[in-house]
């Protein structure tokens, strides 16, 4: 086992809800399955997940010691030297068919090889509401009658926190962990209300430059190289809709702008509003209610609502101090989220 720190620091707003839906602590199950979800989004557009088995994902705990001992046993009578306990589970869970994103970070009958330690951080940053954020966004509407509103959830973190996870294996670090914090950071969010732009955060490691680590280097599989599964230059807000993006299994990014300005409450006021602009202007209301969320009575294409919305506000703090801010588009995960329950 080996230990890892990581020092989390908030570029939008971080909300991690508890049963009640009240954000008082980091949740480590929050931060977890924001890990997990986004290895789960690369892996899905690498075509490393079978959509038919992943739901129903299970190790029979017996059947992965046997798998371990036979292994041992056979790389003993063979004189293999130098198999780690970490290579053999992880060849015994290949045997069993258990995806690489349980392997990782387990399913029913299997607790992973990352978890969480533990998480460091002032309880002052929930106290305060640092950015002074208004109740709702407001946006007046010739056509309806009331004002559409999105509350800003409060309190939310603001700050940074310190993350430790332990790891069955040091070499995680570089073939899991490492790249999937850059793709995060880049792309991704942690925790909830990402339809406000929250959970946007960057990460440090002491003495590693995560920036070179653009790719996951996993031993028995192929290559996964993160710019060919994000598609970056998109010219407009229409083309995060397009079905090339399904059919292809790619992440859409389009940078609407940049700006000098840090306020995140106008950045995020601008975005919502257009968001909300470009939602009205889609004719194809199972499509729209699919793609920008829906409440339980929708449907579409056999996907029953409630849905998340696919288009999400990205804001993005680059080594200039200036943010870029834009859309990112999940519209990949149609196939995904119809095979799998989440």
């Amino acid at each position: 086992m080996t230990t890892l720190k990581i020092k989390v620091n908030t570029v939008t707003p971080l909300w991690t809800g508890n049963a009640s839906g009240t954000c008082k602590r980091i949740q480590p199950q929050s931060v977890m399955g924001s890990l997990r979800f986004w290895f789960e989004v690369i892996c899905y557009a690498s075509s490393k997940i079978d959509v038919k088995s992943y739901q129903a994902e299970k190790v029979d705990y017996n059947k992965f010691k046997s798998g371990v001992y036979n292994i041992l046993s056979s790389a003993e009578r063979n004189n293999e030297v130098g198999m780690s306990l970490f290579e053999i589970k992880q060849r015994s869970l290949e045997e069993l068919k258990v995806s690489l994103p349980s392997q990782i970070f387990g399913c029913n009958g299997w607790c992973g090889f990352v978890k969480i330690k533990k998480l460091e951080y002032s309880i002052h940053s929930f106290l305060n509401d640092q950015l002074e954020l208004p109740k709702y966004i407001l946006k007046e509407s010739i056509e309806r009658q009331k004002p559409s509103k999105w509350y800003y959830e409060k309190p939310y973190f603001w700050g940074d926190f310190c993350l430790y996870l332990e790891l069955e294996s040091d070499e995680l670090k570089k073939t899991i962990i490492y790249p999937l914090l850059h793709f995060i950071e880049i792309y991704g969010f942690i925790g909830g209300k990402n339809n406000l732009g929250y959970g946007r955060v960057k990460f440090e490691v002491e003495d590693e430059n995560l920036e070179i680590y653009n790719s996951f280097k996993i031993k028995g599989y192929p290559e996964i190289n993160c710019s060919e599964i994000v598609k970056e230059n998109i010219a407009n807000f229409k083309d995060l809709l397009e079905d090339s993006l399904i059919e292809n299994r790619q992440i859409g990014l389009y940078i609407m702008g940049r700006s000098k300005d840090t306020d995140y409450k106008k950045i995020s006021e601008k975005l919502v509003k257009y968001k909300s602009d470009m939602r009205s202007a889609v004719d194809d209301k199972e499509k729209r209610h699919y793609i920008f969320g829906s409440t339980k009575r929708d449907k579409y294409q056999n996907i029953e609502g409630p849905n998340a919305t696919k288009i999400i506000p990205w804001i993005n703090k680059t080594a200039n101090n200036s943010y870029q801010y834009g859309f990112i588009s999940l519209i990949l995960l149609q196939k995904f989220l119809s095979g799998v329950s989440r």
